[in-house]
């Protein structure tokens, strides 16, 4: 029997469902496995490790499991490690740093300039001489977990990855590789999903950007929970997330 697999975003989903209705991100999530869904829940954050946001969920009254969720900093150690990396420079949090060494035997975190490998994320502190040393020792390959512009937590929007990943690729003159959504390796890869199991997989998000962006280039289902700039998509959507499960019951 295939197993069927839903890919829900995190703040866009669940955790800032209270923005738009009083639905239950946690009755939602419950509905997903009655009707027979493996949940996966990811962010595009890679500050935050699966054990915090898993409390956070909880805290929410979302029931889920760790094993249930995806930052971006395990992604990008899946990739790494796929890859042979044994060593890396990262631009970003101490978080990131940690979780790395934590998911990849062996690795090792270096300074900027002291690896070919150079993962960036969102760092608010980025110097012009970390940017020097990027233009004098370009590292061989540049990942980013995500080029989100901006995100929203509990104390408003802040300035996102996307801001220092165009920088480093300036001080570079090279592209960085994306790990994180819109790019489909987390399901093609990190959750290994081929044939009838993307055929029946759905991406659940909010953002046609990233997440119907996801679910197109992964090549598997989408539905968009209303926002103010989604409800007129030509794309599967509900106002309501209460709504969601019977466009998800009618992919079936």
């Amino acid at each position: 029997m295939v197993s069927r697999h839903a890919v829900v975003d995190v703040h866009g989903v669940l955790l800032g469902r209270q923005r738009y209705d009083a639905s239950s991100p946690g009755d939602f999530i419950v509905g997903l496995r009655d009707a027979g869904y493996l949940v996966h829940i990811i962010t595009n954050s890679s500050s935050v490790t699966a054990a915090d946001l898993t409390s956070e969920l909880l805290a929410h009254g979302v029931k889920v499991c760790m094993s249930e969720v995806i930052t971006m900093a395990m992604v990008a150690a899946y990739r790494l490690s796929s890859l042979g990396v044994d060593e890396v420079a990262v631009i970003g949090s101490d978080v990131l740093r940690a979780e790395l060494e934590r998911l990849v035997c062996g690795l090792r975190v270096t300074e900027v300039g002291a690896s070919e490998v150079l993962l960036v994320t969102r760092d608010p502190d980025l110097t012009e001489e970390t940017l020097d040393c990027v233009r004098r020792r370009p590292p061989r390959l540049i990942f980013a977990t995500c080029r989100d512009t901006a995100f929203a937590d509990a104390s408003g929007v802040h300035a996102g990855p996307g801001i220092t990943v165009h920088q480093v690729e300036l001080a570079a003159d090279r592209e960085a590789t994306l790990v994180g959504k819109p790019d489909p390796y987390v399901i093609t890869e990190y959750l290994g999903l081929r044939g009838n199991e993307l055929d029946t997989a759905v991406v659940i998000g909010d953002s046609l950007t990233q997440d119907a962006e996801l679910a197109k280039r992964a090549g598997c289902r989408v539905l968009i929970t209303g926002t103010p700039g989604t409800a007129s998509c030509d794309l599967p959507n509900v106002s309501r997330l209460d709504q969601a499960l019977d466009i998800i019951r009618g992919f079936e």
